[in-house]
């Protein structure tokens, strides 16, 4: 009790008293199971006491290795005094390795108190999964297996098994590195099966992998077959790439861009390669091929699968066209192999050039002969050249020619060879190439020559003493530079959401903004990053992609670019979260199934895209008179010059069409 008197000079006194409680003893926090250093698995009942004479709260988390620096919840906040009961379940069945639990105990007075147990994670699981019969299937273990003899888990019924050995030596490195004895010791190892008589259900009691450490995958220089060792997905974008010579680390963009490792990887489907890149992910049980260009590591994180990755300013890769090239037999297919010409683009090996990968019998092997790129020599499903020519500086016209080269070992003699427009998601018909392209292709054995405009799918059949081998030459030249025009747009001062229906040749925001205004305040948001004018990355201006600009009074700016072509469906990558999107037309459209929603090669109506998980709506409008954001509903509209803010719950593309 705390008591004030208080005396005037007559005598007369007043006391005044409050009461208070004072506590300055902490909580008691205490773990009594399991003990420190114990071995433990699957579903783990942690007991001990979270109590105090005037308790609020405790909390229990856990964190990889014995000093944690991020933590993982078992019980998030219990208001529930415990004393010597159970304080939480920790499911630890999809974790290895040293693991630290904390619990925490507050009071109403802010004492806290802190228990720790440091223990020793050791999981066993039965991996399973089925093999259709007379298919090949790319195969891999999100785990370490038992045994690693592949016939311990495969059965007694008649199949047949391969896996790549890029340290083979041999004569024909593309065709003939396949071993036929190996063993699955590790996680993330990539091989085939073919079941002939039956399908194989299989079960694999595994291990693991440490769960509290990056997972090292090595790459021999060549091709390599791979899968994810862990069970989940995996962002192809977030792994990490380590150089086996210098141990040098770079996140994966960076390691395309200096050459270490292809920007593709490859899985099998139906019969064919799917080829897959930035934006895409690794799932677990499927194998892939990955090619690297020098001896490196990749370093898989164990939470691979969160959001964040590494941003791209260029958005949409701005293609002056691009082809898609497949070939068909009775049996096989080949489909994603491609040429064009883009900004940005080198004229040899880059970021977005892309090896073709080992063949697996029966098969139809489309792919590009780029023997003369020193390191980065071999066969490419994916050429990718730039706009610009040494020759072009004499008034010359752009001329370029791609050899390829289409081989089967089938039996089929017969193969049907496709063209189309890949500029456009997903690609659509050939008829829509750039009018100011000249664009034909030419067979070397018949000489017939055609314009895929005009002829999207050419029939050949081989002759005797080709082997099943016949080479194209595709050809490009460009007529004309593109069409640009000037379109203006007036805005008020304060905060403005835009979109620009142009595409320009230089589409640096300084450039086209800088004759307009002497402060260009305009950012640019993607992968959760904003960036500005001056950032490394600048603001590039594109189609379909939606911008804040800011103005201290109004103003009329003015953009120079070609404008979009409305036949032709404009695809913008989507990071996981939100993105800034716009209308890349002159012409207001609807937001409904007109737009489409591609995820890992599977594309979906804006409905079902909606439906499945991969986009939220509404999506959102920024209203520059009220300060407010405004709701845009499926079947709203989409107005030419606006910007809009849409959320993706899954990496994916959106295309928009008229």
């Amino acid at each position: 009790t705390i008591a004030v008197a208080s005396t005037d000079a007559s005598g007369n006194t007043t006391t005044v008293s409050r009461s208070v409680s004072v506590d300055s003893v902490p909580p008691t926090a205490d773990i009594t199971y399991p003990s420190d250093g114990a071995a433990v698995g699957g579903s783990l009942l942690i007991a001990g006491t979270a109590n105090d004479a005037n308790f609020k709260e405790y909390a229990l988390r856990f964190g990889p290795g014995e000093n944690p620096t991020a933590w993982g919840v078992i019980t998030a906040t219990s208001t529930t005094p415990v004393d010597a009961s159970t304080l939480g379940t920790w499911n630890t069945s999809n974790l290895f390795g040293t693991y630290t639990i904390r619990l925490n105990v507050t009071d109403t007075f802010g004492n806290g108190a802190e228990k720790t147990r440091v223990v020793n994670v050791g999981n066993a699981c039965t991996l399973s999964g089925t093999i259709t019969k007379g298919q090949w299937k790319m195969l891999s273990l999100p785990g370490k297996p038992l045994d690693p003899v592949p016939s311990s888990f495969l059965g007694t019924s008649r199949y047949e098994t391969q896996r790549w050995d890029p340290a083979m030596e041999v004569s024909d490195p593309h065709l003939y590195n396949y071993k036929r004895s190996f063993l699955i010791d590790d996680a993330g190892i990539g091989f085939w099966v073919k079941p002939y008589e039956q399908d194989i259900t299989y079960n694999v009691p595994s291990w693991i992998p440490d769960t509290t450490a990056e997972f090292e995958i090595h790459l021999y220089e060549g091709w390599n077959q791979i899968g994810v060792p862990f069970n989940r997905e995996m962002a192809w974008d977030l792994v990490s790439v380590r150089s086996s010579a210098t141990g040098e680390e770079k996140g994966m963009a960076e390691a395309v861009t200096a050459g270490w490792i292809d920007g593709s990887f490859y899985g099998y489907a139906s019969g064919g390669y799917v080829q897959k890149g930035t934006g895409n992910s690794m799932s677990p049980y499927e194998g892939y091929f990955v090619r690297a260009y020098t001896g490196v590591d990749l370093l898989v994180d164990p939470g691979a699968g969160l959001p964040g990755g590494i941003a791209a300013l260029i958005v949409r890769p701005r293609y002056d066209w691009k082809i898609q090239v497949s070939a068909e037999t009775r049996t096989a297919n080949d489909t994603d192999n491609f040429a064009g010409i883009m900004k940005g683009a080198d004229d040899e090996f880059d970021a977005f050039d892309s090896g073709e990968p080992p063949v697996v019998s029966p098969y139809v092997s489309v792919y590009f002969n780029n023997e003369n790129w020193q390191r980065n020599a071999g066969r490419f499903t994916s050429d990718i050249r730039s706009g610009t020519a040494p020759a072009m500086e004499g008034g010359q016209t752009l001329e370029k020619e791609w050899k390829f080269t289409v081989q089967t070992d089938t039996g089929d003699n017969t193969v049907r060879l496709r063209l189309y427009n890949a500029a456009t998601s997903p690609p659509s018909s050939a008829e829509t190439l750039p009018a100011n392209y000249g664009i034909t292709v030419r067979d070397t054995v018949t000489g017939e020559e055609f314009d895929p405009r005009t002829k999207p799918e050419y029939t050949f059949t081989y002759r005797d003493g080709e082997g099943g081998k016949r080479e194209f030459i595709l050809k490009a030249v460009r007529l004309a530079a593109a069409r640009e025009e000037d379109r203006t747009l007036s805005l008020p001062a304060g905060w403005n959401l835009i979109a620009v229906p142009l595409e320009p040749e230089n589409t640096d925001v300084r450039a086209q903004l800088g004759d307009d205004l002497n402060d260009i305040v305009v950012f640019q948001y993607y992968e959760r990053e904003m960036y500005n004018p001056e950032s490394p990355e600048h603001v590039d201006v594109q189609a379909g992609i939606g911008y804040w600009i800011y103005l201290e009074a109004p103003a009329t700016v003015d953009f120079r670019g070609a404008p979009t072509n409305t036949s032709t469906p404009v695809g913008v990558p989507l990071a996981k979260g939100w993105n800034l999107i716009g209308n890349p037309y002159e012409t207001q459209i609807v937001f409904g199934d007109n737009i489409l929603v591609t995820k890992d090669g599977e594309t979906l109506a804006l409905g079902a895209a909606v439906r499945r998980g991969w986009l939220a709506v509404p999506m959102y409008t920024y209203e520059n008179g009220t300060g407010d954001y405004a709701k845009i509903d499926a079947g709203g509209v989409l107005a030419p010059w606006r910007g809009y803010i849409i959320k993706a719950l899954e990496r994916c593309e959106i295309t928009i069409a008229p």
